[in-house]
């Protein structure tokens, strides 16, 4: 499965396909139900803690939260805006080539200190959660 995502981002790079919105959240959710469904099922490690699937999908949860609550005080949720990361990126400006490197590094990080350290999985949750707030108090900084 990784190899055919891969193949299909690089395509998608090329512009010899287009995956659009629906794809992208299409291959979201599906790669987190596959996550859950594995893990209900004991197909991965034994002893395997849910905090390390939230790890995986950390960064683009983390974004949902902060933008699902800046429209609710704001208060219409469902008025579309450009405040999600990708799109603060984008406006600095960043290529979109850029945008998915950083996106990349942003959801490896966490998923590697978890892999590689003996750290607990809630104090690398704060630790980049902590991050990722200062990252967004610094884009809007650079962008106004």
């Amino acid at each position: 499965m990784i190899f055919t995502l891969f193949f299909v981002l690089l395509l998608n790079l090329k512009r010899n396909i287009f995956i659009g919105d629906f794809g992208s959240l299409f291959l979201g959710s599906f790669i987190g139900l596959i996550l859950i469904y594995n893990y209900n099922n004991q197909l991965l490690v034994t002893n395997y803690p849910v905090e390390n699937i939230f790890i995986i999908l950390m960064v683009p949860g983390i974004d949902m939260l902060r933008v699902f609550a800046q429209r609710i005080l704001k208060k219409n949720p469902f008025t579309p805006e450009r405040i999600h990361l990708h799109y603060l990126l984008l406006d600095i400006p960043l290529k979109s080539k850029n945008v998915l490197i950083i996106f990349l590094f942003l959801s490896l990080i966490p998923f590697s200190i978890n892999f590689f350290t003996d750290i607990s999985q809630l104090k690398i949750i704060l630790g980049f959660s902590s991050f990722y707030i200062l990252l967004i108090l610094f884009v809007n900084k650079t962008k106004n």
